[in-house]
């Protein structure tokens, strides 16, 4: 079993949402131990299962289940070193799993996956 893996923002909703691609996003994260997320991608998922419905309780249980890395002035200022665009939220996740060591990044983004395959081992749903 692999150690760490970080998730992008969009896997932890679909995660939330129990979307389509729920049963893939299992298959691929049953093989760690530990899976990270910033807390941009823990305020984005909260919000749009509120949105949804979903009971407030729940999704905060459903997120406990993940580490939720800290975000500090070197994280911010790392993202701003590797953004390739204007995608800030993308690059900070990408600096976040950076800054704690964690080089497998499952993503669904295939943007995502091209513009930071030179930083992570990504793994694109």
């Amino acid at each position: 079993m692999k150690a760490t893996l970080f998730i992008d923002a969009s896997i932890l909703i679909s995660i939330l949402q129990e979307d389509d691609f729920l049963p893939k996003i299992v298959r691929n994260i049953s093989g760690y131990e530990n899976v990270y997320i910033t807390p941009v991608s823990y305020l984005f998922a909260f919000e749009k299962s509120r949105k949804i419905g979903k009971n407030i309780n729940s999704i905060h249980e459903e997120l406990s289940l993940f580490n939720v890395t800290n975000v500090d002035e070197n994280t911010i200022q790392k993202a701003r070193d590797i953004c390739k665009d204007t995608d800030f939220e993308d690059a900070l996740q990408v600096a976040s799993a950076l800054e704690n060591e964690i080089l497998d990044f499952l993503t669904n983004d295939k943007r995502q996956a091209a513009r930071y395959k030179d930083l992570l081992k990504t793994i694109l749903l």
